[in-house]
């Protein structure tokens, strides 16, 4: 029961992401902790959530929900709701989960293949999202003091801390002063 009530709340949630993201139009309108209007982005869906990458993160369990209980309908238009969140990040969870749970053979070849489609559809027929994406690469290339750039930085950091320290680690607090180090 209580899971049939968090997929009703998801559903609702979702359509009004889809209507959002349809009609331009956003229903909720968020201010930040000073009292001034928040800037929202026309092009993608907030829901009632307030803000596409948490209202993305919340649809997440519903579609995996609805996806491994073979709800498949439902679970792509939880799909299609993720999608209208334009979220880059929300987008990469479902790609990584889709393909592990494809090779685990616990998705159907059919499933898989309409879910790529979908996320590819979302991410390369907006210009939106390819300027996200291209703005990102140009700054990860060009510039070492911006954030995306440092963010780049930090991932090749993480990545060679792990090769020489995979068994044990590091510890907690002591990625800085490995990283210093080298």
């Amino acid at each position: 029961l209580i899971i049939k009530i968090y997929l009703l709340v998801s559903l609702i949630l979702a359509l009004v992401g889809i209507l959002e993201y349809s009609f331009k139009y956003h229903f909720f309108i968020t201010y930040t902790p000073f009292g001034d209007l928040m800037a929202i982005n026309p092009f993608r869906s907030y829901s009632l959530i307030g803000n596409p990458v948490d209202f993305a993160f919340y649809l997440i369990v519903p579609f995996l929900i609805s996806l491994f209980s073979k709800r498949y309908l439902l679970s792509i238009f939880f799909l299609l709701a993720i999608s209208t969140t334009l979220s880059l990040g929300n987008f990469s969870i479902i790609l990584v989960l889709s393909i592990i749970s494809f090779f685990l053979k616990i998705l159907e070849k059919k499933i898989f293949i309409i879910i790529l489609i979908i996320l590819t559809v979302f991410t390369f027929n907006n210009d939106f999202v390819k300027n996200r994406i291209s703005g990102k690469l140009e700054v990860a290339k060009f510039s070492p003091l911006d954030e995306e750039a440092s963010r780049f930085n930090f991932y090749i950091q993480s990545s060679d801390v792990i090769k020489d320290n995979f068994l044990f680690g590091v510890g907690a607090g002591n990625f800085g002063g490995w990283v210093s180090d080298k």
